[in-house]
């Protein structure tokens, strides 16, 4: 007998709408007399059970999709091994679990955002009411791996809403919350730095797996734009702080669980911002070019220099591995940290001389 067709109303389907954005499946327009209060989904209905099967469709395509696919080489009990997202030798552990979370954001939070999508500007249709509903939605944090990709993908997502500066801030903090790999996915400090070793887990390791090529893309996209002078000058020494803080944070979390050869997308987004400037000095010049004066380009250099620093501690990870030699207990993760380190020295990309010049040491 085939499957009825669900019956959803007009607006539980713009609601969905809302959800394919935060998926990162395009950007639909909201019908101007949307009312948040004609959808009041019950735990069982039709419009919950489509976005609970969009989330999880959309979680392991990204999965699949963002490095998935492709055959790597990973640590397994310490020991290398090969495989896929199918590969059930690298799986043993790994499920994607969601919990009352995901269910929360479908049931509370998916209804209400059409109300607020594409009203960034108009804060009389606002007035405090946007960040005071996000603050009473998503409390806590969750401990399931489904839960965690998918508040991932709507903080990285949120943006394309268009929503209220103050709703959109406050959805994301409580996403980032609620999820590690929110956090280091968006790169935002968290109170707890251990919040970001549950991610490595034999439970979630999968996760971080095969996000590698999407972190380094992001991050990459990321440091371009905090670096491209789009902030004050204050707001950029700011944020390169928190990324640099959050970025050691997770190298530590990396080198106590003995999974260094994840470090990829790190030195990935360095060498690739690096990689954009013409020689070891012309990030300095970039940088220096617009601000109002020495003390303050100095602190803008410094800042930069002490995130692209992380490529220099994670060389120094590396030697102290090798330095430990044949027969080691990370032995393997030595050989594929050697893989990810081997660009630092690339004189193309010569990390080393950018920070020195972003330091003001010439020669």
């Amino acid at each position: 007998m085939p499957t009825p067709i669900p019956r959803l109303t007009w607006q539980e389907g713009a609601a969905l709408r809302a959800l394919a954005v935060l998926l990162g499946q395009g950007r639909s327009p909201v019908p101007a007399d949307y009312d948040a209060s004609t959808v009041a989904p019950a735990p069982d209905s039709a419009f919950v059970q489509v976005a609970r099967q969009r989330i999880v469709r959309r979680c392991l395509h990204t999965l699949l999709h963002e490095g998935g696919h492709q055959r790597i080489s990973v640590l397994r009990d310490g020991r290398r091994t090969e495989g896929s997202l199918l590969s059930p030798a690298l799986n043993a552990d790994f499920a994607l679990l969601f919990g009352p979370t995901t269910d929360a954001f479908v049931r509370t939070v998916l209804p209400k955002l059409p109300e607020w999508m594409g009203k960034a500007g108009n804060l009389k249709a606002v007035r405090g009411r946007g960040r005071r509903w996000a603050k009473g939605v998503l409390k806590g944090r969750t401990d399931r791996p489904g839960d965690w990709l998918f508040l991932g993908l709507v903080q990285a997502n949120l943006p394309r809403l268009a929503l209220p500066g103050e709703t959109e801030q406050a959805l994301a903090i409580r996403a980032r919350v609620a999820s590690p790999l929110g956090s280091l996915w968006a790169l935002r400090n968290h109170p707890q730095g251990t919040h970001l070793r549950a991610l490595l887990e034999p439970r979630a390791v999968r996760l971080v797996e095969c996000l590698q090529q999407r972190l380094r893309r992001d991050w990459t996209s990321l440091l371009r734009l905090v670096l491209a002078g789009r902030y004050s000058p204050e707001r950029t020494v700011t944020r390169l702080t928190e990324v640099s803080v959050v970025w050691n944070q997770w190298v530590d979390a990396l080198n106590a669980a003995g999974r260094l050869d994840l470090a990829g997308p790190v030195l990935g987004a360095v060498l690739d911002v690096i990689g954009a400037h013409d020689g070891p000095h012309d990030m300095r010049a970039r940088l220096r070019a617009d601000l109002p004066n020495a003390r303050t380009a100095d602190q803008v250099c410094h800042a930069a220099a002490d995130v692209l620093g992380i490529a220099l501690a994670l060389r120094e990870h590396h030697q102290v591995l090798r330095a430990a030699g044949f027969g080691s207990e990370r032995y393997d993760e030595s050989l594929l940290l050697t893989e990810v380190i081997e660009e630092i020295d690339d004189p193309a990309v010569d990390v080393s001389a950018t920070i020195a010049s972003l330091r003001g040491r010439i020669g």
